[in-house]
């Protein structure tokens, strides 16, 4: 019996040692490895913020179907801006 706790002792020893020895490795990824998912999530994002939209038109579209064309006309992208200075 003591020969085995010996043999025991020995071995939680030797086991510690051979962790202390090796490098720690982190849970978390490697800041290269974070900007690449980083990288292809923005990228993932843009491509489908890029893809054609079905049954969608412009601003400048609009403003052609109402012939809102040239001087004296509401501009499509200042008016949510100016009406909302109105409101307050």
């Amino acid at each position: 019996m003591e020969a085995r706790a010996k043999l025991v002792l020995r071995w939680e020893f030797l086991e510690r040692e051979r962790l202390a020895k090796q490098p720690q490795q982190l849970a978390l990824p490697s800041p290269k490895e974070i900007l690449a998912l980083a990288d292809d999530i923005i990228g993932k994002g843009l491509r489908m913020l890029n893809e054609p939209a079905e049954d969608t038109l412009t601003a400048t579209q609009v403003a052609k179907t109402f012939k809102m064309t040239g001087e004296g006309t509401l501009d499509m992208t200042t008016a949510p801006v100016s009406s909302r200075l109105r409101s307050r």
